[in-house]
C-alpha cells in the first residue's frame, strides 16, 4: 500500500467520526497545557508556599492533584491509542465504550507505557546532546585564551550546527516512540522490538507525517499509526 493510498484510507475510515476525534484530540491537547501549566506554577511558588503550614498544606494537595491529573492523561491516551488500533483493525467502536471499559490492566499499561516513553525520551536526549554539550564547553574553555574572529564565527556556527543536528534526531526520534507506544497498546513488552524497528525508518515515518494535513489531527494520527503499521509490518509483526 502506497502512502497516499494510507492517506486515502485513513481519512475514509474517519468518516463520519472526525468530528467527534478532533473534539478528543483538542481536549487532550487543552488537558495537557493545563496540567502543564499547573506544574510550572507549582515549580514556581514552591518556595514561597514552603513559608507557612497553609502553604506547605497547599503544596501537597497541589501535588496530589498534578499527580491525579498526569495519570488521567496517560489513561487518555491509552484510551485514544486503543481506539485507533480498532479502528485501523476495521472495527466500530466509540470513544465512550472504551472508557467504560476501562480497567485495572489499562491502568497498570498506561503507568509503564509512560514510563518506558519517558526513559526512551530522556536516554535519547542524553545520547543526542551529549556531543554538542561537550563540544560546547571545550568551546568556551578554548575562548579563555582568545581567539580571532574568524575563529569565534566558525566555533560558534561549528555549535550552533551540531545543536541543531541534535535537536532534530531528538524530534524524530520521539515520534517513533510515540508511534511504538501507540502500535503496542496492552502489551508493553513489544514496545522495546517495535521501537527498534521504526528507529531504522525513522526519517521515512517523519516526512510521511510532515507532508500530512494538520487540519484533521484525527486522520493524521491514524494515518501515521498505520504507515508505521503497514509499512514495516513484516518486520514488526
Amino acid at each position: 500500500m502506497n502512502n497516499e493510498n494510507i492517506r486515502v484510507l485513513a481519512r475514509v475510515m474517519l468518516i463520519g467520526k472526525s468530528a467527534s476525534v478532533n473534539a478528543v484530540e483538542l481536549f487532550s491537547a487543552l488537558f495537557r497545557a493545563v496540567v502543564f501549566g499547573l506544574c510550572y506554577l507549582y515549580i514556581k511558588n514552591f518556595v514561597e508556599y514552603r513559608q507557612s503550614i497553609l502553604g506547605n498544606t497547599v503544596l501537597v494537595i497541589g501535588a496530589i492533584t498534578i499527580v491525579i491529573a498526569l495519570i488521567m492523561l496517560e489513561c487518555m491516551r491509552t484510551v485514544k491509542d486503543r481506539w485507533y488500533g480498532l479502528v485501523k483493525a476495521g472495527h466500530d467502536c466509540s470513544f465512550s465504550d472504551l472508557i467504560v471499559s476501562f480497567g485495572v490492566d489499562d491502568l497498570f499499561f498506561s503507568l509503564l507505557s509512560a514510563f518506558a516513553s519517558c526513559w526512551a525520551s530522556v536516554l535519547r536526549f542524553t545520547v543526542f546532546f551529549f556531543v554538542p554539550a561537550a563540544s560546547a564547553f571545550l568551546t568556551l574553555n578554548f575562548l579563555k585564551y582568545g581567539v580571532s574572529n574568524l575563529m569565534f564565527t566558525a566555533l560558534t556556527v561549528g555549535n550552533f550546527v551540531l545543536f541543531c543536528c541534535a535537536l532534530v534526531f531528538w524530534l524524530v526520534s520521539l515520534n517513533c516512540i510515540s508511534l511504538a507506544r501507540s502500535l503496542c497498546v496492552g502489551d508493553i513488552k513489544r514496545f522495546a522490538s517495535v521501537l527498534s524497528i521504526l528507529d531504522r525508518y525513522a526519517f521515512r515515518i517523519f516526512r510521511f507525517g510532515t507532508l500530512l494535513s494538520v487540519v484533521n489531527a484525527g486522520s493524521r494520527r491514524l494515518a501515521k499509526i498505520m504507515y508505521a503499521d503497514y509499512g514495516f509490518c513484516k518486520v514488526i509483526k
